[in-house]
């Protein structure tokens, strides 16, 4: 029998990896969506996707996450901060350039909302009215708001207001749809085309709209299949900016750590300690999808523009 070795299963890992895949929004070419036009709004609700956000722009006050019908929700951005309007909003502005969790619940028990990032409460009430008469929705934009300035992936649409724990449970898991509750459910990795098929069974498939069917789908994987060592159980560990350029940072590190940086292909191209607010410069490296691993077993990845 054949010894398996790392190296083998880090290129076992990238090409299973490789078809996982996310979308880009990008208001500078138009009103860009995925609509869904036969689907309505759940009498209770929880929207969770994970999304990268390169922050406001000038003149757009709303840009959009999900949004049904005509604000009927929305839940999205008013100025740089997230909000479900109507019902709760964010205290402080939202991070950029990086990937981070978000959900939002309604329940009709006491009429209450809940706001969470990386699963963690950042604004609640009771006593709210959300208007849910939506009929039809978009993912990115809707109606007459702002286009979302960013990536967006593994976007959840269920049928009950979801609790912090359930939530924390299975952000960082690959969901197959048939999970009881699931209303809709879009893991985006198509990769090509225009259309992003509901894997819940319930048929509420969407269609790309002035979206470019091939540079609008780009590589992610919200569910960290990516590599089998990454069992990151420390979820503030995060990487950003991503996509870049030039340098990367690792956010949440505790203590001074080794690292490597593996290719599409599974060669080693960089290798350092990183301490706490540390850079890794990645100017010299071509073009792609790379994996960094830290000695904890952590394992993240990242695209060089």
């Amino acid at each position: 029998m054949k010894k398996i070795t790392f190296l083998t299963l880090i290129m076992m890992s990238f090409n299973l990896a490789i078809a996982q895949t996310a979308l880009d929004f990008d208001p500078d070419r138009g009103l860009q969506q995925v609509q869904i036009s036969d689907i309505t709004c759940p009498s209770e609700f929880t929207f969770e996707l994970w999304i990268n956000y390169k922050g406001q722009r000038s003149g757009e006050f709303y840009p959009t996450l999900i949004e049904f019908g005509d604000d009927t929700p929305f839940f999205g951005f008013e100025s740089g901060f997230l909000t479900l309007f109507g019902g709760v909003k964010m205290s402080t502005r939202f991070p950029t350039n990086q990937w981070i969790h978000v959900a939002v619940t309604y329940s009709t028990v006491d009429s209450s909302v809940a706001l969470y990032v990386n699963g963690e409460l950042e604004a609640a009430a009771i006593g709210v009215v959300i208007d849910i008469s939506g009929v039809g929705a978009g993912i990115g934009n809707n109606g007459s708001d702002d286009v979302f300035n960013g990536y967006i992936d593994d976007v959840r649409i269920w049928d009950i207001a979801r609790s912090r724990s359930e939530i924390l449970s299975d952000m960082n898991t690959c969901l197959t749809g048939t999970e009881t509750n699931l209303y809709a459910f879009y893991n985006f990795d198509e990769g090509t085309g225009t259309v992003v098929n509901d894997l819940t069974g319930n048929n509420f498939n969407g269609t790309l709209v002035n979206m470019d069917p091939v540079t609008a789908w780009i590589p992610y994987d919200s569910c960290n299949s990516l590599s089998i060592e990454n069992q990151n159980t420390n979820l503030q560990i995060s990487l950003f900016p991503n996509p870049s350029s030039d340098f990367v940072s690792i956010s949440g590190l505790k203590t001074k750590t080794n690292y490597e940086v593996y290719n599409a292909i599974g060669s080693k191209v960089l290798k350092g300690t990183l301490a706490i607010n540390d850079k890794i410069d990645v100017q010299n490296l071509t073009s792609g999808i790379y994996l960094l691993k830290l000695e904890s077993g952590s394992a993240l990845k990242f695209i060089k523009e």
